[in-house]
């Protein structure tokens, strides 16, 4: 769980950070920020505080009650602004602390906005949601195979715990991979006014794994643009709702992929072992690991390792000079059954290599980052992870610019 705290006064940045040092959530505080609107545009939060001394606070609360809806803003009033204090509640602050302040009743008003807008928020160093953006920038990769298998794992581990996200502009390939056939759809989504828990909920799938899904249109006469804006309004309440939220992402670098990749977790970038597409992600990969915005650790998957005529791992690191976090093995039998039945090969054929390949993936993502030695090691190698298959025969400019280089 993320706060950001703007203030002018260094002392009650302290006193903030002293105030929350405990609860296990994290802060970022900008302190006499000139451009605090491009600045958060740039961060990912969970709760937005703000000192009404900073200049032009009301306007500010306003500007960011309109362009976070998602997001509670607490107001921090000292003495001398009670009468600001009760314009920002007018114009869109949620709940206020009056400055001085006891540490417990600063924790209490986080918590308060929080549950006031159906976020699920652990107390002391508990449970935090965790966001997996599954990526990769050339279609084939694998992706959508691997995330929805990878929240079915997990669901089964997590019940009712586990929501994926289709977070792109195409057609829904979860659906048919699920066997689902969802009413709401991102297509309504679109067309809400106002977001919160509830409207959220109301466009969730339920799958028999227990899982839950945000899908992408069924149809092309459904499609719709959804600005960054509203998606990261969206990704705030799915981390609320859920200790693991699974995002399937688009192939192209443009701002909603910006936006999913700024708010997760970690981040799974797919390879395959074909040239172009190595290429693509050891770009993507390479641009995420500069870019000052993107917090979470990158995970290099190499996925249908071993296919005929492929690269091999260990080429991939002396070429690349990355290391491969974990491998998939490739198992086109396995996959195809399990896609043209609508039934996740984890559930229908759980010995299979790829699908404890997965369960050690998921393992991994669930016990933190890296997870143990073990767990890792496993993953990275597909001989130690034991079994066969069973399938029958039959805007921001540091990922915006990968265009030029993947078009």
């Amino acid at each position: 769980m993320q706060l950001v705290f703007f203030t002018q006064d260094p002392y009650r940045a302290g006193k903030v950070e002293q105030a929350v040092a405990d609860q296990g959530w994290g802060l970022v505080t900008a302190i006499a920020q000139s451009r605090p609107q491009e600045w958060l545009r740039l961060r990912t939060a969970d709760v937005i505080i703000l000192d009404l001394d900073v200049p032009d606070a009301l306007g500010l609360v306003e500007r960011f009650a309109r362009s976070y809806p998602a997001v509670p803003l607490l107001a921090l009033a000292g003495p001398d602004k009670l009468v600001d204090l009760q314009q920002a509640l007018l114009v869109g602050a949620v709940a206020f602390v009056l400055f001085p302040f006891d540490a417990r009743q600063l924790v209490a008003a986080v918590q308060g906005v929080l549950r006031q807008s159906g976020i699920r928020v652990a107390v002391g160093a508990g449970k935090v949601s965790s966001l997996v953006a599954v990526t990769g920038l050339k279609g084939g990769v694998g992706r959508t195979t691997v995330a929805t298998n990878l929240a079915v794992t997990l669901a089964t581990r997590h019940p009712d715990d586990v929501i994926l996200v289709e977070a792109h502009g195409g057609l829904s390939d979860a659906a048919l991979l699920l066997n689902i056939r969802p009413q709401r759809t991102l297509a309504s989504l679109g067309g809400e006014l106002r977001l919160d828990t509830d409207v959220i909920q109301g466009h969730l799938k339920s799958h028999s794994s227990s899982l839950r899904v945000l899908a992408a249109p069924t149809s092309l006469s459904l499609r719709v643009d959804i600005p960054p804006e509203t998606w990261r309004s969206v990704l705030v309440l799915l981390k609320g709702m859920a200790s693991y939220v699974i995002v399937d992402t688009g192939a192209t670098p443009d701002a909603v992929l910006s936006e999913v990749l700024m708010a997760s977790s970690d981040i799974l970038v797919l390879a395959i072992p074909d040239m172009p597409a190595l290429r693509a992600s050891v770009s993507l990969y390479e641009t995420l690991r500069r870019d000052p915005g993107i917090n979470a650790p990158l995970h290099l998957v190499l996925n249908r390792e071993g296919i005929s005529g492929g690269v091999s791992t260990k080429s991939v690191n002396n070429r690349f000079g990355y290391d491969v976090d974990a491998v998939l093995v490739d198992d086109p039998s396995l996959t195809m059954y399990a896609a043209n039945r609508g039934e996740p090969f984890v559930l229908t054929h759980p010995r299979a290599l790829l699908s404890r390949q997965l369960g050690l993936l998921a393992d991994r993502l669930a016990l933190g980052a890296g997870g143990s030695e073990q767990a890792a090691a496993a993953a990275a190698d597909p001989t130690k992870a034991g079994g066969t298959s069973t399938a029958p025969a039959a805007k921001r400019k540091g990922i915006l610019s990968l265009r030029k280089q993947t078009a």
